[in-house]
């Protein structure tokens, strides 16, 4: 896959993660309404949100979702599966941005750009509970496939997931 650089919506950029983005990150990151809603613990300091942009989020495929006067206001991935024609979509968004259809918009920015690049499927997985995932996979188009019981080693749990596809 070649992951492009910057990609545009209507409303954001989408756009590699940038030492400078560390401060939002560790206030989004540090609240517990994100992190372990997504696999990974609460961020507790401004280093360890420097240190998860160096070696987690500054890697082709992985976007900050930025409001075009520059807000970062969350983040959006491709990644690859065991499926070699498949890519695995995951994505969170600041609790002050929910509601206003950001998540639906990003994703389908990716699916998009996905779809252009001849890959074939793409995977939207979330814990079963999350009920506003599974209202961005739904808008988005993907379509239930299976429950998977998958352990989460940064949070030390497993999680019963809901695995939807979108095929092109």
């Amino acid at each position: 896959m070649n992951y492009p650089q910057i990609i545009e919506t209507k409303r954001f950029l989408l756009r590699p993660w940038e030492e400078k983005d560390a401060t939002l990150l560790y206030q989004y990151a540090s609240d517990p309404a994100i992190g372990p809603r997504c696999g990974w613990k609460v961020h507790t300091s401004l280093d360890e949100s420097r240190l998860t942009i160096k070696q987690v989020l500054q890697v082709p495929g992985t976007y900050a979702i930025t409001l075009k006067e520059g807000t970062l206001i969350g983040c959006i991935s491709y990644k690859e599966t065991k499926d070699a024609d498949a890519l695995e979509i995951g994505c969170w968004c600041a609790p002050a941005y929910w509601g206003h259809g950001y998540m639906p918009e990003a994703v389908n920015a990716l699916v998009e750009r996905a779809f252009k690049q001849e890959i074939k499927a793409l995977r939207y997985c979330f814990k079963k509970d999350n009920k506003q995932s599974q209202r961005v996979a739904e808008k988005c188009g993907f379509v239930f496939a299976h429950e998977e019981e998958t352990y989460m080693p940064l949070i030390d749990e497993t999680w019963d997931l809901v695995v939807m596809y979108k095929r092109r």
